[in-house]
């Protein structure tokens, strides 16, 4: 009875594996493997191969020991079924609308639907559970990496204004011009011109003596900016720098500072954004974590405002502005020194879980 139960054990196996390779098979192989899962399911009992496309597997169901009429039937239906293993699925009809979302222009980015399409799949739910922290976005304004960057922009608008004999801004107008475009900064901040043609004239010859500056500039990070970035590539948190200028002058700078290789992605002026909220949702896209999982390093009352309008979370930077001006944020420090993995958890503390 031992050797009769084995030998149908093995004869049962025998024809689950080849039934799953015929179903697997490429074209050139499947008439042959087919055949032979047909030879082997008859007299075996009744085989039915059922495609599930969620889970992309494929499930064996045996019934009987008992021979059946209709199994030639059913294999004969199972050799002329889709062979849909071989290709992954296209995007298309219902599948595409879900994803069409992530493919958008930045002024066309809502953060509603991403928090809704960005969410894990299933592997990536057990990874976060696993290690919680490698669920979470971390997002860096430009001027909060690199340590005194004021200083490039008190040059070359120092150098303008000495170039075409126009008042010299004090350091109240250049904090103010450091987050305004230079249209906006000459008519606004520093009250130079209200002609719209020389006003453009100005803001060109800006662009290219800030442009120099940066190029000669000595890019360093600032306070436990490095430390922070190191501790959270550690525990492999996806981070991301937020930059208006140009894709190669942010490349250079980074690389300067030496650290390039702790940003997972870069946001820079080609990717089109136009507002920092913007810049927040592609990040979030970038970093394929949805906003309600993302938080950003900003310094700004203003940034804040706009970080909480795509529904992220919000760390404030004390210095450029003072911190009755940064209330509205999630938390408040004054360098990076102060932050640790565990005030990471706090900042997501009302997030709906995983």
């Amino acid at each position: 009875q031992e050797h009769l139960r084995t030998c149908m054990v093995t004869a049962l196996w025998s024809s689950v594996i080849l039934c799953s390779a015929a179903w697997r098979s490429p074209a050139t192989r499947a008439p042959r493997l087919r055949a032979e899962a047909r030879r082997h399911c008859r007299g075996r009992g009744r085989c039915i191969a059922l495609d599930d496309f969620a889970f992309r597997d494929v499930h064996f169901f045996f019934d009987s020991a008992e021979p059946r009429q209709d199994s030639a039937e059913i294999a004969s239906a199972l050799s002329v079924l889709p062979n849909t293993r071989s290709t992954p699925p296209s995007l298309s009809g219902d599948y595409a609308d879900w994803y069409s979302p992530l493919y958008q222009e930045p002024d066309r980015l809502r953060a509603s639907d991403l928090n809704e399409v960005l969410q894990p799949d299933h592997l990536e739910r057990l990874r976060y559970t696993i290690t919680p922290l490698q669920g979470y976005g971390v997002i860096f304004k430009w001027d909060c990496i690199f340590h005194d960057l004021i200083s490039v922009h008190r040059e070359a608008w120092g150098e303008l204004a000495a170039k075409h004999d126009l008042p010299q801004p004090d350091e109240d107008d250049l904090q103010r011009a450091t987050d305004m475009r230079p249209e906006r900064a000459i008519q606004q901040a520093f009250w130079w011109t209200r002609d719209w043609g020389e006003t453009q004239k100005l803001a060109f010859e800006f662009f290219e003596l800030y442009s120099a500056a940066l190029r000669e500039h000595d890019f360093e990070p600032a306070p436990g900016t490095h430390q922070w970035l190191s501790r959270l590539n550690e525990y492999r948190v996806p981070c991301c720098a937020c930059s208006s200028l140009d894709s190669q002058t942010t490349e250079l700078a980074l690389k300067k500072a030496g650290l390039r290789d702790l940003f997972e992605v870069v946001v820079t002026a080609e990717d089109g954004c136009e507002t920092p909220e913007q810049r927040y949702l592609l990040s979030c896209v970038k970093l394929k974590r949805p906003p309600q999982r993302c938080v950003v390093f900003e310094d700004d009352p203003l940034g804040v405002t706009a970080a909480h309008d795509a529904m992220v979370k919000a760390v404030a930077l004390v210095g450029k502005h003072p911190a009755y001006h940064l209330k509205n944020a999630d938390m408040r420090i004054r360098d990076l020194d102060e932050l640790t993995l565990m005030s990471l958890r706090e900042i997501f503390g009302d997030a709906p879980p995983i």
